[in-house]
């Protein structure tokens, strides 16, 4: 393991920021953006926690509405339960009603659940041009001071997920065509938690949304990127194509899933440790520091962490307004907070590389390579995610290794060594020259807590899973059946706690003694049990004695409440150094 130091930053230049900024912007408006600009829109909801019958195309499918009307939620998240203000400004004061679909199919239809429309499903109401937006000329940050529209009560019967609010306008020159922005609904705090965390990355998506002419980047024209980002304010597009697919994914395979923001990680960093595995979808580029802790304390608590993207807690970033402002100087020298956890620059250069999380990093680089495919590490094939996939040798995933792309710095791969203490395994990899020119790198390291650290290393895996993305630009599938059954081999085993470390069993006098050294995860208990069947004690203490004989066998596992970990084997025996543990259990 090397520390990874300011001289290995990868990238941080003008140049670069714009290029990044124009290749991500072109994936955006081409595919997604082409179909709803994000936008917004109040009165009451109508519609039952099953859902609403919907014969309509897929919300995504509307004709974009280009400006004709725009809005945002009050906040980024929300309990079920809870009110949301919605803000929408309608050019001419044309009128509009106000859909909510949550994304994911639990049903077989392949559809995303519409859950209820403001004023009603058929009905619509007046809307306003809402006031133009405030620039503040010292930050650049652009806020549309705007006046609530509509209220949305969310269902408290309502499952956790990833809403998405439409806007269409029903009359005038524009009537049809609509807007969208996102609320996530989180899961209750009390209660029975998910076995799956999805966070969802809204610090990445303010910091490229260009709406009132401004973002964390250089405009096109060449302007000042701002420091400060407002939340209040209408999308002006969306990363949404990185994170879709394995919604749907997670969805309609029936997984036990729940969702938050990187913001409220920020804001209760324990949350993670309610979870058995905590999934990052997309492009999570931009961290507090709080975030980061966050992260490294659940693995180092157990929590199994499945980075689904690239370019991954890359910024760090603090927040202002309670949360409604983010800033990002991306650089030392300008900001003017010398607190390290609260200046905002690249992590790596405030001594605290990426990768020494993730396993792989964002190098840089144009970010102007067109998509590659991904070639399997043969020298892997053996692992037990490969089970059953049809892998072999030379086998190629096509077209998933896209504009940014993570792997091990190149310095360091000249010398065979990681940014990491640990065994680190390349599962997936894409060569296109070096670290800078597009490389990518799908890794998998197992922590000290005996916790699971997976990083995909590129943003556009998802379109292997599911094809909705290419259903969205009327391009042919990307599905890849073994990437799927990779896939879930992958979360089977990160669904599962970590066995545990060492066990002995010792027979004196007809009576054996287990010796079980645990994996430290508070949350599990040891459970023992007959290899022929038979419980012999559950909750186990770390020593504990029962009537016993040389040669019986035992398993002992770790056991949550969301299920056990893979049994440790054994043997009752006489000899002191006896003990049968598999290297893997």
């Amino acid at each position: 393991m090397r520390r990874l130091g300011h001289g290995n930053r990868g990238h941080g230049g003008n140049e670069v920021r714009r290029a990044k900024a124009g290749a991500r912007l072109m994936v955006n408006i081409s595919g997604l953006a082409t179909f709803c600009v994000i936008a917004v829109a109040v009165g009451s909801v109508q519609g039952a926690s099953g859902g609403i019958a919907d014969v309509r195309p897929p919300w995504w499918a509307m004709p974009s509405a280009n400006g004709a009307i725009e809005g945002y939620a009050s906040q980024v998240s929300a309990l079920p339960g809870d009110t949301v203000d919605l803000k929408v400004s309608v050019g001419g004061g044309e009128r509009y009603r106000v859909r909510v679909y949550r994304l994911g199919d639990r049903t077989g239809r392949g559809d995303d659940e519409l859950l209820a429309c403001l004023p009603s499903c058929t009905g619509d109401e007046r809307g306003k041009d809402q006031e133009p937006p405030q620039v503040d000329q010292q930050t650049g940050r652009i806020r549309a001071p705007w006046t609530t529209t509509d209220r949305l009560h969310l269902d408290p019967s309502w499952r956790s997920g990833y809403l998405v609010i439409q806007f269409v306008v029903t009359s005038g020159p524009a009537a049809g065509r609509a807007g969208w922005t996102q609320l996530i609904m989180r899961e209750p705090p009390a209660g029975k938690h998910s076995a799956i965390l999805v966070q969802i990355p809204t610090n990445t998506e303010q910091a490229y949304n260009r709406w009132g002419g401004k973002s964390s980047y250089s405009t096109e024209g060449g302007g000042t990127p701002a420091t400060h980002v407002s939340f209040d304010r209408p999308y002006s597009d969306s990363l949404i194509g990185w994170e879709y697919p394995l919604i749907r994914y997670l969805e309609s395979n029936g997984y036990d899933v729940s969702y938050q923001t990187d913001f409220d990680t920020h804001r209760d960093p324990t949350s993670l440790l309610r979870h058995r595995l905590i999934v990052v979808n997309g492009h999570d580029e931009y961290w507090t520091s709080t975030i980061r802790d966050a992260f490294e304390t659940a693995r180092d608590a157990g929590s199994n962490l499945l980075f689904f993207g690239a370019n991954i807690g890359y910024w760090q970033v603090r927040y202002e307004d309670g949360g409604r402002t983010m800033v990002a100087y991306k650089s030392i020298a300008p900001d003017p907070v010398t607190d390290v956890r609260q200046r905002t620059s690249l992590f790596r250069e405030l001594g605290n590389p990426e990768c020494e999380l993730l396993g792989i990093q964002h190098q840089g680089g144009t970010l102007r390579w067109g998509q590659a495919d991904y070639r399997v590490n043969a020298e892997a094939l053996t692992d037990p995610w490969f089970a059953g996939t049809g892998f072999v040798p030379g086998d190629r995933v096509a077209k998933v290794v896209g504009i940014e792309t993570d792997t091990i710095p190149g310095w360091l791969q000249a010398k065979g060594e990681t940014c990491i203490d640990r065994p680190l395994t390349t599962l997936l990899r894409a060569d296109r020259g070096g670290d800078s020119l597009g490389d990518a790198r799908f890794v998998r390291y197992t922590a000290r807590s005996g916790a699971r650290v997976a990083s995909a290393g590129t943003l556009d895996l998802g379109a292997a899973i599911d094809d909705v993305v290419q259903r969205m630009r009327g391009e042919p599938s990307l599905v890849d059946r073994r990437m799927q059954r990779f896939l879930k081999n992958a979360l089977e085993d990160m669904l599962l706690p970590a066995p545990v470390k060492f066990a002995s069993a010792r027979v004196r006098n007809g009576v054996i003694t287990f010796r079980i050294v645990p994996t430290g995860d508070r949350r599990t208990v040891i459970d023992v049990r007959r290899a022929s069947g038979g419980l012999v004690c559950r909750a186990c203490p770390s020593r504990f004695s029962v009537p016993g004989r040389v040669g019986q066998k035992y398993l002992a596992s770790t056991v949550d409440v969301w299920g056990r970990s893979k049994q440790l084997l054994i043997r009752a025996s006489l000899d002191r150094s006896s003990q049968i543990a598999s290297g893997r259990p």
